[in-house]
């Protein structure tokens, strides 16, 4: 007997995310969260499918952080559940993954699998031939390699690895919680409880160094209230660069929470007022603004498909 699956419904939410993009360019957002909608089904239209093939290829930059995020989860995963692990093996493991993300890139199998357990193999560089001399594909390896090193032989890790298991609150999962009736998206890196206190950490794998309080992190002190039920006071914030090796505390308290709720609110409110219909999170295309800034185009995804990308180009 065959049974009929319900269809997915694209219904809306908010992330910190999702608010770079519709503050970077509306186009490439209405392309992320609407037009892509639907393109993992290989029967769907040609440019749809496309669009969503476009949504999930990642720069070199963002692929970096991508991968180091997930072996300091494969690390700390193992770790938990009591296995003993060197960092020679977890080099190596790196990069043979590294490899395995490049060569199925350039071989473009993401066209005909985008997505694979929500892991990302395509690069911007490969959809767009982009030029890389090999000499910064190999510090882009290296890179990545000094990130979880870095990590490995951290006071943090020392740290993290002296509190009890039983106390590790969350890793690496993508979690929701309710702001007026909207749906916020959060991906904590990782968290701990260590006497009543909430400890939060962020991982950074970029060369520039970010010491303020963002609206990511407040976020983040939003959902340990609601989740953990604890007080901003509580709330402790530390965000790891492992290319550095610094890290850097960001203080949680209740104005930092009340002004991270005015800027969801006020974003929430001008992404809503776009729609086509509000209940039914029904977008049309030419109601969202193309960008017509050259570096943010150049860099942007959906170039392929947004005629904003041809204007730009023919002024030149």
């Amino acid at each position: 007997m065959c049974v009929d699956m319900p269809d997915l419904e694209n219904s809306f939410s908010w992330s910190k995310s999702r608010d770079d993009i519709f503050r970077s360019c509306r186009r490439r957002y209405f392309f992320n969260y609407y037009g892509s909608w639907g393109g993992w089904d290989p029967s769907v239209d040609r440019r749809t499918r496309q669009i969503y093939i476009l949504k999930n290829i990642s720069s070199r930059h963002i692929w970096i952080g991508s991968i180091v995020h997930e072996f300091v989860q494969q690390l700390l995963d193992k770790i938990r559940y009591g296995y003993e692990v060197d960092l020679y093996s977890l080099l190596g493991n790196l990069r043979r993954t590294m490899r395995q993300d490049f060569e199925r890139s350039e071989n473009g199998n993401y066209t005909r699998y985008p997505k694979i357990d929500g892991r990302t193999y395509g690069l911007f560089e490969h959809e767009y031939n982009v030029f890389i001399p090999n000499r910064e594909w190999g510090q882009i390896f290296e890179r990545a390699e000094m990130c979880l090193t870095n990590f490995f032989n951290s006071d943090t890790f020392r740290y993290i690895k002296s509190i009890g298991t039983e106390n590790w609150l969350q890793m690496e999962r993508l979690q929701t919680f309710d702001f007026e009736g909207t749906p916020v998206y959060v991906k904590i890196d990782f968290a701990l409880e260590n006497n009543g206190d909430i400890f939060i950490f962020d991982w950074k794998t970029g060369k520039v160094r970010d010491v303020e309080m963002d609206i990511q992190l407040a976020c983040y002190g939003l959902y340990a209230q609601e989740k953990w039920g604890v007080p901003a006071q509580k709330i402790f914030c530390k965000r790891y660069n492992l290319y550095l090796d610094i890290v850097d505390n960001c203080e949680i308290n209740d104005n930092v929470l009340q002004e991270a709720e005015s800027y969801m609110r006020k974003s929430i409110s001008s992404m809503k007022e776009l729609l086509y219909d509000k209940d039914k999170n029904i977008a049309i295309e030419d109601d969202f603004e193309m960008c017509s800034d050259e570096k943010i185009c150049r860099d942007c995804n959906f170039k392929k498909v947004c005629p904003g990308w041809g204007l730009i180009q023919g002024s030149l």
